[in-house]
């Protein structure tokens, strides 16, 4: 049905789906940041903002498509690592427990305090005035940073930082486990340590109350003054090469106070109505998925019923039975009951299709499988009519459609129903 080595296709839709995931991951965390950030929380942002006025027009969309450069990137380095993992040449094991759970807890803290001593030492370098503008500027147009900014690089900046990961497992056994949870840490403290305002408590002498780790006002002034500040997650290496900012901790005190001052007496009025606003925003959220998901189901159901029963495929090469794939009826799904070729009898009964959800115009983001070839698709079904159906498959960007029509509509006799 459509002509690319299997080779090649496990390999494009593999690089589609790292690079999907990644961008996920930081436009959830970045998106969640700034939304709560300036809608339950914003009283309590106002009062702890770092810069007292706002990013320029324009920023945070640059930043955005920026980033989006940055995880083609990454998904082409996780690529790698993964067919390294393959050639066995990196040791990833799917059961966190391998070699014990001392281990696995101190995996994930190398590769955090390990990605920061990358982090602060590759910083520097893109520092080197003979590397800054063609490799790190574009970090830095972002005078005022925004949660947006975590992943707003140079293409050559992307790729070392990109590097990290697969140096790593080359050398150390790590689970899936250790790396999600290392990723979702990295994602989280780079959004907030961008977010320009200050979320970490203090001490009441007004230092930070963790003072080894990296502030929101820590980061910002880097963006501020760029030739200080390198660390991502600690402070240790700042402090230990002297980069740190002189006036750092004179910054945090005046552009912070405590966290705990929420349930003082003074700001008591302030935090109840932020409560009650955030616990009745997210009530309503939630009743409205709920009947969403309850108005979803019932028309992915009502256009179940139309489509299910026995459909011809494009030339008349198989007989394909759609139905249901759940209860509640979700999802659509598709069984191979006749095909025209003999040497394919043996996969009669087969999922031909799966895991297709109605949209209100079609149903999207399933798969279908080509019976004997050992390929699978990402594929969409659109109904024209009561009995035609436009069924359209792609591996990346190469797409091809089919017509099926549903047999009871066709005047041929002999095949089964």
């Amino acid at each position: 049905m459509f002509p690319l080595s299997e080779t090649f296709l496990q390999t494009s839709t593999l690089f589609v789906e790292l690079a999907s995931t990644e961008f996920m991951r930081y436009i959830l965390a970045a998106t969640g940041l700034h939304v709560l950030l300036n809608s339950g929380l914003r009283p309590f942002a106002l009062r702890r903002r770092i810069r007292s006025d706002q990013p320029p027009k324009g920023q945070i969309r640059r930043e955005i498509l920026t980033s989006a450069r940055s995880v083609l990137v990454f998904a082409g380095i996780s690529l790698a690592a993964v067919w390294a993992v393959k050639m066995g040449w990196a040791q990833v094991h799917q059961d966190p427990d391998t070699y014990g759970w001392p281990y696995f807890f101190l995996s994930v803290a190398i590769l955090i305090v390990g990605h920061d001593t990358w982090f602060y030492w590759i910083h520097r370098l893109l520092h080197d005035k003979r590397l800054y503008r063609r490799w790190h500027h574009l970090h830095h147009r972002s005078f005022k940073p925004t949660p947006f900014t975590a992943f707003a690089f140079n293409i050559g900046e992307a790729a070392l930082h990109g590097l990290y990961t697969p140096l790593v497992i080359l050398l150390l056994p790590v689970s899936y486990l250790a790396l999600f949870l290392f990723s979702i840490h990295m994602i989280v403290r780079n959004t907030i340590g961008h977010c320009g305002v200050e979320l970490f408590p203090s001490a009441k002498s007004g230092r930070p109350f963790f003072d080894w780790l990296t502030t929101v006002t820590h980061h910002d002034l880097h963006h501020a003054s760029p030739d200080w500040n390198f660390g991502l997650y600690f402070t240790f290496w700042d402090r230990l090469m002297g980069t740190e900012h002189p006036d750092y901790l004179k910054h945090f005190a005046a552009t912070r106070t405590s966290l705990s001052s929420l349930e003082t007496v003074g700001e008591k009025s302030t935090a109840r109505p932020i409560s009650k606003r955030m616990g009745l925003g997210a009530a309503v959220m939630i009743a409205a998925c709920l009947t969403s998901l309850s108005a979803d189901a019932d028309q992915s159901a009502a256009e179940l019923e139309r489509l299910s029963g026995s459909w011809v495929s494009e030339g008349y090469g198989a007989v394909v039975k759609l139905h249901s794939c759940n209860q509640p009826p979700t999802e659509l799904c598709g069984t191979l009951i006749w095909i025209w070729s003999p040497q394919s009898q043996q996969h009669l009964g087969i999922k031909m299709l799966w895991g297709f959800r109605f949209d209100g115009s079609g149903w999207r983001r399933g798969e279908i499988a080509i019976p004997g070839r050992n390929q699978v698709f990402r594929s969409d079904i659109q109904m024209i009519d009561l009995d035609t159906l436009q069924v359209k498959g792609c591996a990346v960007i190469v797409c091809k459609s089919q017509i099926w029509r549903r047999l009871d509509s066709l005047p041929h006799v002999g095949l089964p129903r």
